[in-house]
């Protein structure tokens, strides 16, 4: 389409979703604060004030996912809802959502306090992870060790220990409308994509 930034199919199951893609700068140096960790928890915070809550309360989506792939020059960050037929129709106003909460963390940043709460929970989450598929981690440790010291290898890109607000605020620079890749994926989607961006592209960042 003419923003050359929304792509979309549609889907043999009948589904209906929207991925939200952003190529970020590589996060291998800074494993130990890894900002995208921070901004994963808070964007996916599900109590009242949060996101993921108020699009819930909307009707809109039925659950999240999201992908972080560092195992690449850039990394790439992809939140994905999957939307009810109501959110369906209001997809701009899921990312005019999206979008708000990510530039209220780049004006105001995130408190040392929950900064705490994060280090705590990606530690915990971490512990008692299940293992479904041996095979696929042995693999994905055996490509850590090409990024990150052998000491560190089991835990990084999955805990926290340190907190830098500069380096979260460096990423989230990375985070605007004019960078964001949009994949929509329904059996019903008829290709009108160009309005999917119509609410944000006119919308000065900071100004959501």
């Amino acid at each position: 389409d003419q923003h050359n930034k929304v792509f979309s199919y549609k889907t043999l199951a009948n589904s209906r979703f929207v991925w939200l893609l952003f190529e970020l700068p590589a996060s291998f140096n800074n494993y130990q604060t890894d900002p995208l960790i921070y901004l994963s928890y808070i964007l996916k915070y599900p109590q009242a004030g949060g996101m993921i809550h108020t699009l819930r309360q909307k009707g809109y989506i039925t659950s999240t996912e999201m992908e972080i792939d560092r195992m690449r020059p850039a990394t790439l960050f992809g939140f994905k809802f999957e939307l009810t037929e109501e959110g369906f129709k209001k997809i701009d106003e899921c990312l005019v959502t999206f979008m708000y909460y990510v530039q209220k963390l780049q004006r105001e940043g995130i408190p040392k306090e929950i900064a705490q709460d994060v280090q705590k929970l990606s530690e915990l989450n971490y512990k008692y992870r299940e293992t479904t598929n041996i095979l696929a981690e042995v693999i994905d440790i055996a490509r850590k060790l090409h990024f990150y010291p052998a000491q560190d290898v089991l835990q990084a890109g999955s805990v926290v220990t340190q907190f830098d607000s500069q380096v979260i605020a460096d990423t989230l620079v990375h985070m605007s409308a004019s960078r964001l890749v949009v994949l929509v994926g329904s059996q019903e989607y008829e290709g009108d994509a160009a309005r999917i961006l119509a609410n944000t592209d006119d919308i000065p960042n900071g100004e959501w």
